[in-house]
């Protein structure tokens, strides 16, 4: 049996897009507990704000590769 090894690129906005839900997620929580008070529209509103984040991250990252000469990491 021959075993193929995938090579995962590191991919910041799947980061950054993780770590912003958790922290909304958070959020939320506290908010329900009563330890924090926020309204829930600035945490709700805080979910596009991570996507629209996540996705200029993204697009920076494929700029970056293209210049370094790393579109084969693209697929």
């Amino acid at each position: 049996m021959s075993r193929t090894t995938s090579h995962s690129r590191f991919d910041p906005a799947k980061l950054l897009l993780g770590l912003a839900l958790l922290a909304v997620a958070g959020g939320l929580l506290m908010r329900t507990l009563g330890e924090w008070d926020l309204s829930y529209a600035l945490l709700i509103l805080a979910v596009p704000a991570a996507l629209l984040l996540s996705g200029l991250v993204a697009a920076a990252d494929r700029v970056l590769r293209v210049r370094r000469g790393r579109s084969n990491e693209l697929r």
